[in-house]
């Protein structure tokens, strides 16, 4: 009985009919647009870091703007997992990534101690001096340690 009415009331108001399919075809549409708002949005963020191959470079651009947008989306967006993300999130410094450290720290003394007018070769022999046994030039000279001493 109940489908005998609803098919009545279908045959007596038709445009109403095709006028709610249009609303949730709106609605979802909406719903779309908004997402590519949102990915067009991440991507004006900084383009060059996104576009590197290793994950760990986009991993470090969500992390920075995961408080603008969701992780889910970026994610998503960048055509990374989500959980290789939370794994790079929650893991744990290597002990290389903790001896760079150190040295990276030790070259900034050294720099801050001259006034930041040291440059990389006596850098280098304040750092073999507390650490004799380690090779630093590539180390030092990566983008970040530049950076960081102001260079």
């Amino acid at each position: 009985m109940r489908n005998w009415l609803n098919e009545e009331k279908h045959r007596e108001k038709p445009e109403s009919t095709r006028i709610s399919e249009l609303e949730v075809e709106l609605k979802a549409e909406k719903r779309r647009n908004a997402e590519l708002e949102e990915a067009v949005a991440i991507f004006k963020k900084d383009y060059s870091t996104i576009r590197h191959k290793r994950p760990e470079i986009t991993y470090e651009f969500i992390s920075k703007y995961s408080s603008e947008f969701p992780v889910v989306n970026m994610c998503k967006v960048l055509e990374v997992s989500r959980s290789g993300y939370y794994d790079w999130e929650n893991k744990e410094p290597s002990q290389r990534d903790l001896e760079n450290q150190e040295i990276l720290e030790t070259a900034q003394e050294s720099y801050n101690e001259s006034g930041g007018i040291y440059g990389l070769d006596k850098l280098l022999k304040d750092v073999r001096g507390k650490f004799p046994k380690k090779s630093f030039k590539p180390g030092l000279q990566n983008r970040k340690t530049k950076c960081c001493l102001g260079n």
